[in-house]
């Protein structure tokens, strides 16, 4: 009671990623929707995916920790030395994307937007932190 560890976890509805946003490929990435060709296209599949958020007084860590979660199947057998890789490539190209999106959180429209304490979802965000990370509130 009270030592287990407080975490966000955010999970995204991956098969659903299609509709959501139209302009991925449907299906998965490669194959004939993403304009490559050749008889050695696989398809993958984006099973599932999400995000664990843990705090810095939580992970020992001296800033956020954030482990990404991919569960993707790629319908074929892949070597151990290519999934480093793209997992290096890909944790690489997420944080850039993360560091540019982070320049946003500071723009006059999104404080005033997070910051209005009418808007009914970061009113509600604000009161979940309140409850899960009362010490954030201190910061």
């Amino acid at each position: 009671p009270g030592a287990e560890p407080q975490q966000i976890v955010i999970l995204l509805d991956s098969r659903a990623a299609a509709r959501i946003c139209p302009g991925l490929p449907e299906g998965g990435f490669g194959g004939s929707d993403s304009g490559l060709s050749g008889s050695q296209d696989v398809v993958a599949e984006l099973i599932e995916s999400g995000l664990i958020l843990t705090p810095a007084d939580v992970g020992g860590t001296k800033g956020t920790l954030v482990q990404g979660l991919l569960n993707v199947d790629p319908h074929m057998h892949v070597p151990d030395w290519l999934l480093a890789f793209a997992t290096m490539n890909l944790c690489l190209l997420v944080m850039l994307q993360w560091r540019g999106a982070s320049s946003l959180a500071r723009s006059p429209e999104f404080l005033d937007r997070s910051c209005d304490p009418a808007n009914p979802f970061y009113a509600h965000i604000r009161r979940r932190m309140a409850e899960a990370l009362p010490a954030q509130l201190a910061l």
